[in-house]
């Protein structure tokens, strides 16, 4: 039976919204007449990149024609193509330069993606600056249905004026606001989705375990007596499935998951205004189930994963005199989210483990063993749940002031900005127990025991007690409070434009209990002259201080030099019939980071910590407390420092190709590091950071787009490449014994490995080949090159080998039509230049780390003496082996892929029944997210994005909806 209940709110909430506008309509008596009016439709096209207009830091929005900086933009209503609960998951591919990064695919739990603004270039903290509308909060549960647009902002032009903020770049989100309208627009939003893992492990069965796992143990010179399954008959019993209680073979992922799982959302839209008083309310609801099955509906024992989001968003403008105007902005967010009271974790580990137990013994107990005790289905159903209450809520409110009586085109304006974020939750909980069945074959009396039935003790373990515990932790709270005021100039002399700022800005973060309020303050502006639209020049600045560093070493001056030519408005370009659009841009200037890495706050302070006590008096009845020296002290300590310049092109050419290219390169120094690779052990100290790593980094973007019309057809073809490399240029490294052993020269975090040259065959191999001194290695071990020479292999045989794991290369593709009112689109997106290790997370180590299961590439490679250097993977071992299970290039692999990230259809109906309805638009679309993707991972079944076998997968879905504006 199809259970139709998710329908009911969308339904209910059309009918309200019809009867609503019909109920104006009529109050204003709003008629159309003219047959020459079309209902306006909204493109899935999107506009010409030169055609964008992009918001600047504390500044004004610019064309993109006029810009000088390095910023990339995409509309919020291209994000709404993408299915999750999380807003940065919606950033894949959309924007050049930023590159973003996945570890694992709950939605709205573990799935916040790595956003790292051309590449990385500091050995420490290297996270993006995330401001909505020019603020920070927590930007994740916003609806793309209240965002106008996204930028990355990404050379010094464009960030100068975050100081000590800027260095890594950051993201703009810009909300809606309301427009002169005649009559409210209302826009309806509903979207319903179904959501599958993109991709499960394939792991063998536990007969397979079995066989394999004696393979090993015999490998490792035991017999099989000395096992787990310690008979060849213990082993058949697994293999053929006869015995499900005593020898089962449970398939935990079609026993704990269902196929799919279901998610809604919708979102209400209101606009308009006079010139006076203008506004946009955003209402909307989202809800995303879980995979888990089984799971009680009504929450009385257990839950699925749920996640609930509810949004408001109220951004008004007020014309109050004719001199005065005020905007204010309001934000609220509530998220509730539900979750089986175990790790998610130790869920998705424990269904990929050998498990020698069934799900529940015959009497209907959880199964279990002492060394096994983790039963996914009982850490899903038995332990109760937990509750978990995001609440965030924004205001900001800006007074502006017009005083061109005074001076003409200047301005004065002063804003405050408060954020609130609280987290508290609710913990139902309790233990389980287990029976664990211990087959007793010795008790098989010939004659009487009935065929097939094998004897059994039961011994149940575990917690019996089934009462719930109920905790209810105090809730953390997050403040923020940020004042920024200031004046801006902008007035034009004949064919000159000069634009002026100046701004003071203030920041107090306060977190949860007792910790110091994290400070900030600066001023900061930009001076903007262009002669003619031909001729742009801009000098930015800001000087900026953290409470991160000592008095008197707290503030830094940050300035940016940037010019622009507009070619095609030169004499010699004029009415090109190729050549329709042509600026150059260029950019220079420094940078700051003010994230001191993991030494902590205040490093800049000496703390002594308590130690104990000392006992004192005739009888140690006195107890002296004991204090013993932190960290040394780094008065010193100042700022990452970015030097950045940036090249553009900006250009359109013939009638719809429009290119946008840049070339930045950066030098970096002052990067915290550890001191302990440089000071000699023996002054047994420990240290906090210093400023001694220096990098390099260079790269370039590629934005461009082709639109294009034949007969009723519109099509167009847009994509985007960013390429963004890295170099060590000094990490204080000590002497090494060998050239190619400093990271000096390389990538940051590139990947030193041994190089693997086949495995030892015989015991002669072994005694003629250099030693390695990795534990004692016999035939069917892992063979490596001495790569200096001395005999010997150990760590300074370690070789730069391979990528990092951070993508050199991101791109990203996509195209469309529309006809006769249908549209299609699809959009691609990729990584290249990057490696990864089968390694990772422990994926390929079978039977260690809790008993991981091979997969059918280890059943099929492993080596034998037959197999020789054939073999693609070792002997198989039972032992930890700190020879093979090494970080070698086995192991390495080319960690590119390419995923179809969303492919839509839709249909708009035509005008004139729209216009017997009294609409403006109706569109029903249907389209899917995370279809497939191409890799290289041949061996396993792993997203070659996560890398990670033992964590909740990245989800595709299938999503069907309508967007209804009147």
């Amino acid at each position: 039976m199809i259970n139709l209940h998710f329908l009911y709110k969308p339904l209910t909430g059309l009918i309200l919204i019809l009867f609503f506008h019909t109920s104006i309509l009529h109050a204003q008596q709003v008629a159309d007449t003219s047959n020459g009016i079309k209902a306006p439709i909204d493109s899935i096209f999107d506009k010409s990149i030169l055609s964008q207009f992009v918001p600047t830091a504390f500044g004004k929005v610019v064309p993109k024609k006029e810009l000088l900086a390095s910023i990339s933009t995409v509309s919020g209503e291209k994000l709404r193509h993408f299915n999750t609960p999380t807003l940065s998951n919606t950033f894949f591919g959309q924007m050049a330069g930023l590159h973003v990064s996945q570890s694992a695919g709950t939605p709205g739990n573990n799935d916040n993606p790595g956003l790292f603004v051309r590449g990385r270039q500091t050995f420490q903290d290297n996270s993006v600056l995330v401001l909505v509308d020019g603020f920070e909060t927590n930007y994740n549960t916003l609806m793309p249905d209240e965002i106008e647009s996204v930028s990355v902002l990404k050379d010094a032009g464009a960030l100068a004026l975050y100081g000590m903020d800027a260095a890594n770049g950051a993201i703009l989100i810009t909300t809606k606001r309301g427009a002169v309208s005649p009559k409210t627009q209302i826009g309806f939003n509903s979207r319903v989705g179904i959501h599958q893992a993109t991709v499960l492990p394939k792991l063998l069965g536990n007969g397979d375990y079995a066989t394999l796992y004696n393979e090993a143990l015999i490998s490792d010179g035991k017999s099989i007596t000395q096992g787990y399954f310690s008979s060849d008959s213990v082993v058949a019993y697994f293999n053929n499935g006869e015995q499900p209680y005593l020898y089962p073979d449970v398939q935990w992922y079609d026993e704990m998951l269902k196929p799919t799982a279901i998610s809604q959302d919708y979102s209400l839209t209101f606009s308009g205004g006079k010139r006076d008083a203008r506004y946009f309310v955003a209402l909307g609801y989202a809800n995303y189930g879980g995979l888990y099955n089984n799971t009680d509906p009504d929450r009385s024992l257990n839950s699925n994963y749920k996640l609930e989001r509810y949004n408001v968003r109220a951004n008004f403008d007020v014309n109050i005199t004719k001199f005065l105007s005020s905007s204010v902005n309001f934000r609220g967010t509530i998220v509730n989210k539900k979750s089986p009271n175990a790790n998610e974790g130790t869920i998705w580990r424990n269904m990929a483990l050998f498990n020698p137990y069934p799900v529940r013994t015959p009497e209907g107990k959880w199964g279990g063993t002492q060394g096994y005790s983790a039963n996914p289905a009982a850490l899903v159903l038995q332990q109760g749940y937990l509750s978990n209450n995001e609440r965030t809520a924004d205001i900001n409110v800006k007074l502006a002031g017009d005083l061109g009586g005074l001076v003409s085109g200047l301005r004065a304006f002063g804003q405050v900005n408060f954020s609130n974020s609280f987290f508290d939750n609710f913990n139902k909980t309790r233990g389980y127990a287990y029976d664990e069945l211990i087959p007793r074959p010795d008790l098989i009396v010939p004659g009487q025991t009935p065929p097939g039935v094998i004897p059994y003790d039961k011994i149940t373990r575990g917690n019996t007690d089934l009462n719930f515990a109920i905790s209810q932790p105090a809730g953390t709270q997050f403040n923020r409070t940020n004042i920024l005021t200031g004046f801006e100039y902008d007035h034009s002399f004949g064919a000159s434009t000069l634009y002026a700022s100046a701004m003071y800005f203030q920041e107090l973060f306060r977190a949860q209990g007792s910790e110091m309020p994290f400070a900030k303050q600066g001023v900061m502006g930009r001076l903007t002259y262009d002669y003619n639209k031909k001729y742009f020049a801009e000098f930015g600045y800001s000087y900026a201080g953290s409470e991160s560093f000592a008095p008197g070493n707290r503030f830094g001056f940050f300035p940016s030099l940037s010019a622009g030519w507009v070619l095609t408005n030169e004499d010699f370009l004029t009415n090109n019939s190729i050549i329709k659009f042509l600026k150059l841009r260029a950019s220079t200037g420094l940078l700051g980071n003010d994230r001191s890495g993991n030494s902590g706050r205040f490093i800049y302070n000496q703390f002594y910590l308590g130690s104990g006590t000392y006992f004192l008096g005739n009888n140690l009845g006195i107890n002296g407390p004991m204090f013993r020296e932190g960290n040394l002290a780094n008065p010193g300590a100042t700022w990452e420092k970015a030097y950045r310049t940036n090249f553009g092109i900006d250009a359109q050419l013939f009638k719809g190709l429009s290119i946008s290219l840049d070339y930045f390169f950066e030098n970096r120094d002052d990067i915290f590091i550890s001191p302990l690779g440089f000071i000699p052990g023996i002054v047994g100290a420990n240290y906090n950071n210093v400023n001694r790593g220096k990098t390099k980094s260079n790269g370039g973007e590629i934005e461009l787009m082709y639109q294009a019309k034949a007969g009723k057809v519109e099509w167009y073809i847009n994509g985007n490449i960013s390429v963004a490399k890295n170099e060590i240029v000094d990490i204080a490294e000590p002497a090494r014994l060998d050239e190619y052993l400093y990271a000096k020269g390389n990538p940051i975090n590139q990947p030193f490995i041994l190089e693997a040259i086949g495995y030892f065959n015989d015991v002669n191999e072994i005694n003629n080949s250099p030693r390695q001194l990795f534990g004692n290695v016999q035939p069917g071990d892992v063979k490596y090159k001495d790569q200096n020479g001395d005999g010997f292999i150990d760590d300074n045989d370690r070789i730069p080998m391979g990528k990092t794991a951070l993508p050199e290369v991101m791109y990203a593709f996509g195209g469309g039509l529309e006809f006769s009112g249908f549209d299609f689109a699809f959009f691609f997106q990729g990584a290249g230049g990057r490696s990864v290790s089968l390694l990772d997370n422990g994926n390929v180590v079978p039977f260690l780390n809790g008993g991981v299961k091979p997969s059918q590439w280890i059943k099929d490679n492993y080596w034998t003496p037959e197999r020789g250097n054939n073999a693609l993977f070792p002997r198989l071992t039972t032992e930890p082996n700190d020879n093979n299970y090494r970080a070698s290039s086995l192991w390495q692999r080319n960690g590119s892929f390419l995923r179809l990230r969303n492919l839509e259809v839709g249909y708009t109906l035509p005008v004139n029944a729209l216009r017997k309805l009294r609409m403006n638009n109706l569109r029903f679309f249907a389209n899917a997210n995370n279809l497939f993707s191409i890799d290289k991972m041949d061996e396993m079944e792993l997203d070659p994005e996560i890398m990670n076998q033992f964590v909740h997968p990245v989800l595709k879905s299938f999503n069907f909806g309508f967007t209804l504006k009147f």
